[in-house]
């Protein structure tokens, strides 16, 4: 894998990478291996458009420049999870994470608390003061 890696995680087997367009087929992989919470979300199957959805989508009033996409990546180089949001939203010094998503074999490791240690960790060496995290109620787990 060649991509730079955008924060630290504190556990050596994986890496955090921000997501390009050439990433999509495997991102898309990793919606469907989730298909549980997009149940939960939607009610439905996953899109089979979902990841390329993500690359675009943003909220009202901000632009694809406001929006991060970061990859987390195995020792292998595949996409075992996604953290996707919006920088100064709704204000100039919190950050918005839209989504947090782990591969099913990932989750329970602790691995989401790391991720989210990091991404605050970066979110301050940006100057950003806190983190606004969307939860989805029904998401129990």
């Amino acid at each position: 894998m060649t991509e730079t890696q955008v924060f630290q995680v504190d556990d050596s087997d994986y890496i955090v990478c921000r997501l390009q367009p050439e990433h999509t087929e495997p991102l898309q992989r990793l919606f469907d291996q989730c298909a549980d919470y997009a149940m939960i979300v939607d009610g439905e199957s996953v899109s089979p458009t979902a990841a390329e959805e993500i690359f675009h989508s943003v909220p009202a009033g901000r632009s694809l420049s406001d929006k991060f996409l970061y990859g987390f990546f195995n020792r292998k180089g595949d996409i075992v999870g996604v953290l996707e949001g919006i920088r100064h939203y709704p204000n100039d010094k919190t950050w918005w994470i839209g989504l947090l998503m782990l591969a099913p074999e990932v989750r329970g490791h602790g691995l989401g608390r790391k991720l989210i240690q990091g991404f605050s960790e970066y979110m301050r060496s940006e100057q950003g003061m806190s983190i606004m995290l969307g939860v989805v109620e029904e998401n129990h787990a």
